[in-house]
């Protein structure tokens, strides 16, 4: 860095990775001790904050020199980088400092998010596996972002928490991958929300029909009737509503239609039920995510 102090060159990216060795050293940093590493890491989002213009420049300046007001080479080598500290520019030289100091903190982020997915889908783990799977076919560019984003909602449905972790991990890229990520969630989010919507919108014909076939203690066309008019009946779980098998749910069904209609109509209540609970936490995954940044 005395090179650069010397002259009035604009500092290079090897300057700047000379200064952050520098910065490192003095904070005795070291990727395995998070504890120990709090000050480089105040350094680190206290330049992102200046980057996104989070904080002014006057702010930076102030931050910094708390942090270091031990290592007055270290106020002077930032002095270069940023040489009018009422000008908040980025510089080129400043987004390498940043991009170089993040990625060991981007890597001991993604370790802590990996943890806490797999202990939450530690009792199912083919959850976890698609998650993983996911991930390393998006970053080697054969999944699609909409896809991408469609799965991980879909796996982080009934978890908003790790959603919104899962998003507030790309803080660190560049806007235009974050805004993305946030779009595409959302809009996955969405359309997830229509189905919903629209199976509601099912069961509670099905319901009404099935409730004024009771009423009448009679149905039309028998068993026929019900297989057009309850096409979703295999996926209402009638092997879990019917102390029977779904073959003799079936036949009974088609010789006496009125003694399954009870049931029936039970289990399509409970997937209302069912279904509500999901637009819920649709609409909890929502809030999770950014509205500022939509494009």
């Amino acid at each position: 860095m005395a090179a650069v102090e010397s002259t009035k060159k604009f500092p290079t990216e090897e300057d700047a990775l000379e200064f952050i060795a520098e910065i490192k050293q003095a904070t005795n940093y070291h990727p395995n001790n998070q504890e120990a590493n709090n000050k480089f890491n105040q350094f680190a989002c206290a330049l992102l904050d200046f980057e996104k213009q989070r904080i002014s420049a006057e702010a930076l300046v102030l931050k910094l020199g708390t942090l270091f007001q031990s290592h007055e080479n270290l106020l002077r080598g930032f002095k270069v980088f940023c040489p009018n500290s009422r000008q908040p520019v980025v510089t080129r030289v400043s987004l390498r400092i940043r991009n170089h100091e993040f990625e060991d903190h981007q890597k001991e982020l993604g370790h802590k998010f990996l943890n806490e997915v797999k202990e939450r889908f530690q009792d199912k783990p083919r959850a976890y596996t698609e998650f993983l799977n996911a991930l390393v076919e998006y970053r080697n560019q054969t999944l699609h972002i909409i896809l991408f984003c469609r799965k991980i909602v879909q796996l982080f449905f009934r978890h908003p928490d790790l959603l919104h972790k899962f998003v507030g991990y790309f803080d660190d890229c560049d806007d235009k991958s974050r805004r993305e990520i946030e779009r595409h969630c959302k809009f996955a989010i969405d359309d997830f929300l229509e189905e919903i919507e629209v199976t509601l919108n099912n069961l509670r014909t099905s319901m009404a029909i099935v409730e004024k076939a009771l009423r009448k203690k009679k149905i039309s066309k028998m068993g026929k009737y019900v297989e057009r008019k309850f096409v979703g009946i295999r996926e209402l779980g009638i092997k879990k509503t019917f102390p029977v098998n779904r073959m003799e749910v079936t036949k009974i069904m088609k010789r006496d239609p009125l003694m399954a209609l009870p049931y029936v109509s039970d289990r399509l209540r409970e997937k209302e039920q069912e279904a509500l609970k999901a637009r819920s936490a649709a609409f909890e995954l929502l809030g999770v995510i950014p509205h500022g940044n939509q494009m």
